[in-house]
């Protein structure tokens, strides 16, 4: 109440998750408008996790245990959905052997020693 401009709280080193959402917390209900972390949303094993539970604290008022619930349940469910496509490869649907810009006939270059301006070919006429 007594800083006329809104706070936020920079996330400082990697700490455990519940350490994170304890620390975002505690900022808020002292005043901060919110937090700007970089290491503890990025290096979380489950960064939209954190980040959602990061979110509840800010913008739902979520105590620490409801908002790190929040993360176990999405960690959980985020680390399901890993494990079902963890045997399928990325862009397998590709053609394999075909390269990009491989469609065009070879050998076939643009005459880069003309100019841009259209040619009149026209002869003039005869009268």
């Amino acid at each position: 109440e007594s800083c006329p401009v809104p706070i936020i709280v920079a996330g400082g080193k990697k700490i455990p998750e519940r350490d994170a959402l304890q620390l975002t917390y505690n900022a808020v209900k002292a005043g901060a408008v919110g937090v700007d972390m970089g290491r503890n949303i990025w290096q979380s094993e489950h960064p939209v996790a954190m980040i959602r539970a990061t979110r509840a604290i800010i913008h739902q008022n979520a105590n620490v245990d409801q908002a790190f619930k929040l993360y176990k349940k999405l960690s959980n469910e985020e680390s399901g959905k890993k494990q079902k496509s963890k045997g399928q490869k990325p862009n397998q649907n590709k053609s394999k052997g075909q390269k990009p810009n491989q469609n065009k006939s070879k050998g076939k270059k643009p005459n880069q020693n003309k100019s841009n301006k259209p040619q009149n070919n026209s002869q003039p006429k005869k009268n």
